[in-house]
């Protein structure tokens, strides 16, 4: 009789747990299976918690007719190898059936894919907002952060970067051509610099002379006052001829004494009178002259020239080889070549 009691019961049992949720130290469980805590609350030291079949990777790997999301943790990766249904299997940790591997889950010693451990293709766009934080990328070697290999690649070892390079030589390599903005006109005051590439390197620089100035031209008048009468035999200009080249590109001379209309001559006789006016370089500077050949001011004065002349930069001036050429004693001659380097 208490046989076929305990039976009845069992059944009933059964049957409850049948058609209803399960729970585990609750009467009112929330779900299917409902696990609770012991000791929710408070400072008890007994664990609580849900104890995962522990296998190593061989035992995993061994299983066969594996319900897919069964979970188990891999305890020992020793055993084994990293292959089959195991083939995701390379650390201790939370691993659950896709339906034909075994797939991490992060864990303690586990983890998940993503950017740090594994390559990946976005599935759509991707939008980072910034705001008022910072995105820094830490690298020490060349080639540390690149997009799509070479069309844009941080040289981190050197401090470099490169476009269509993943060697890059300077602070900024462009291996092709570049468009740059285009400057406004600009009047006498404006100030912009000249960008000059290096022939050597293809480093491209701003022209500067040694004293810092980095106008590629500059003009200046002289104005020469009581010379003796009209001749400037030297005057020099200090102007570096290292650095720069001078150009007389006008001048014009004036008689104190009858400014509006200046008369030449020889003596008391006024003439024809041929302009001798240049720059040279002599020791280092430039060195202007001035003359009107043969003549002197009529009225026997001291006169004033002013002399227009360009200055400019070296770094963008090309010197070519002189032309020396025997005219044979013609009026008209052509050149066999242009000039070399042109």
């Amino acid at each position: 009789m208490k046989k076929f009691f305990f039976i009845i019961i069992a059944i009933c049992g059964c049957n409850s747990f049948t058609n209803a949720q399960v729970g585990i130290n609750t009467q009112t469980p929330a779900a299917t299976l409902d696990v609770t805590a012991k000791n929710p609350k408070g400072t008890s030291p007994n664990t609580d918690g849900l104890l995962i079949p522990r296998v190593d990777r061989q035992r995993a790997q061994s299983m066969k007719n594996i319900e897919t999301s069964t979970l188990i943790y891999i305890n020992n990766v020793s055993s084994g190898s990293q292959n089959g249904n195991a083939i995701n299997i390379d650390t201790v940790g939370y691993y659950y059936f896709d339906g034909s591997a075994w797939v991490k889950l992060t864990g303690n010693g586990g983890s998940n894919t993503n950017i740090y451990n594994a390559d990946g293709t976005l599935k759509s766009n991707r939008t980072v907002t910034q705001r008022d934080k910072t995105l820094n990328f830490k690298s020490d070697i060349v080639n540390g952060f690149s997009v799509d290999d070479t069309t844009l690649s941080v040289d981190a070892a050197n401090n470099r970067i490169g476009v269509r390079t993943i060697a890059p030589k300077a602070a900024l390599d462009v291996n092709g051509n570049m468009i740059l903005g285009q400057a406004s006109a600009t009047n006498q005051n404006g100030s912009y610099s000249t960008v000059v590439r290096d022939n050597s390197t293809g480093e491209l620089k701003i022209a500067q002379s040694s004293t810092g100035n980095t106008y590629p031209i500059s003009y200046i008048t002289f104005e020469l006052k009581n010379v003796d009468g009209d001749w400037v035999q030297d005057y020099n200009t200090k102007i570096n001829s290292t650095d720069y080249t001078v150009a007389v590109i006008g001048s014009s001379f004036i008689d104190p004494s009858t400014p509006g209309a200046t008369f030449l001559g020889l003596k008391d006789k006024a003439g024809f009178s041929p302009l001798n006016i240049s720059a040279v370089s002599s020791g280092g500077t430039w060195h202007i002259s001035a003359d009107y050949y043969g003549s002197l001011p009529l009225s026997g004065k001291n006169g004033t020239w002013t002399i227009n002349c360009l200055v400019i930069n070296k770094s963008i001036i090309q010197t070519l080889p002189g032309v020396y050429e025997d005219m044979e004693g013609n009026k008209v001659k052509s050149a066999t070549a242009p000039p070399v380097g042109l």
